[in-house]
């Protein structure tokens, strides 16, 4: 008992602290490697202001809330209520009771837990915030990943289109010189159709680039929260600058797939289901509850914080359920 208590005390204490995800749980150093201050930059912003990340850190709260409140299920509750009495009683010799009088009742009550159920209830509940917590990783590891993919992309396309603009103005010099070999009678119609088609498909394909890019970079600010407005003032590295500059392993472990957090998630899911199955067992056995009552009233003479003023009482009993539509076998 003295154990269960030490551990109720030092959890309740431990579940005030909200930990939240940090730089160093994603490894955004990662990311440094690439040696591009606008990439760090766009990460850093969206791992500060990206909407889905703040949404996931409020569902962590929320199962971090829900796991307090289970523990609570599980201590002792005392309420204290004040009443007033209005009452006509008849009077006897020698005794006389008042007809109006005041009443303080403290009501504390326990639910047994003899086999451990609310103490599987409150594992469970802790379960589902391990899970949550590995959820937030995943979906910020992914966001990270997103960023940094749409980013190289961008740049990619940076490179693209410099080198389309160059043909595209390439094709124009070869038009140019087709249409005065055409005046001259050097080459015929066809040629000079072609030259023309190749222009424009050359324009075409510039502006097709730009609009993809113009996507990506649309992409890119939603996810880092910031305006759509602004795509053409964000600022971005160079393509042929942009490389890894450490060794790649020539070989990853396989048993590194076992730390990543949606492995570890689905493990946190499928114990919380196992303790679950547990509660819905025990939920067949009776519940055991003890109820305690002081209540001090001035409805008889004495003084109010007396034992002959006061009422005492105290209860223990099972309570079995008989018939509820087979919903605890359903459970």
């Amino acid at each position: 008992m003295i154990k269960k208590i030490f551990f109720l005390f030092i959890f309740f204490i431990s579940a005030q602290c909200s930990y939240a995800i940090t730089k160093e749980d994603v490894n955004i150093d990662f990311f440094n490697r690439f040696n591009d201050d606008c990439l760090m930059y766009y990460i850093n912003a969206a791992f500060d202001n990206n909407h889905d990340l703040k949404q996931t850190a409020a569902k962590v709260e929320q199962y971090r809330q829900q796991t307090k409140y289970s523990l609570g299920n599980e201590l002792p509750s005392l309420s204290v209520t004040p009443s007033y009495l209005g009452v006509h009683v008849p009077q006897f010799d020698n005794f006389q009771l008042s007809d109006n009088a005041f009443a303080l009742s403290f009501i504390a009550s326990y639910e047994a837990d003899f086999l451990l159920k609310n103490r599987d209830k409150t594992r469970s509940k802790i379960k589902d915030y391990e899970a949550a917590q590995y959820e937030e990783k995943s979906v910020y590891i992914s966001l990270l990943s997103d960023v940094a993919t749409i980013y190289t992309n961008i740049l990619q396309y940076d490179y693209l289109i410099e080198n389309q603009k160059i043909n595209v103005e390439t094709q124009k010099q070869i038009l140019s010189a087709d249409e005065k070999k055409s005046k001259r009678g050097v080459i015929d119609s066809t040629q000079l159709n072609k030259s023309i088609q190749n222009y424009e498909n050359s324009k075409i394909r510039y502006e097709q680039l730009k609009k993809e890019q113009e996507t990506l970079l649309t992409e890119l600010a939603v996810l880092c929260a910031i305006s759509p407005d602004c795509i053409d003032d964000m600022q971005r590295g160079k393509f042929n600058l942009f490389e890894y500059n450490c060794k790649i392993p020539n070989e990853i472990s396989s048993d590194v797939i076992f730390s990543r957090p949606d492995v570890l998630e689905a493990e946190a899911k499928l114990e919380r289901a196992k303790i679950d199955t547990r509660v819905a067992k025990k939920e067949f056995f009776p519940t055991i509850n003890i109820t305690g009552i002081w209540a001090f009233n001035t409805i008889s003479p004495g003084t109010f914080f007396s034992w002959k003023s006061s009422l005492a009482a105290i209860m223990a009993g099972a309570t079995q359920d008989i018939f509820q539509g087979a919903k605890n076998l359903q459970n």
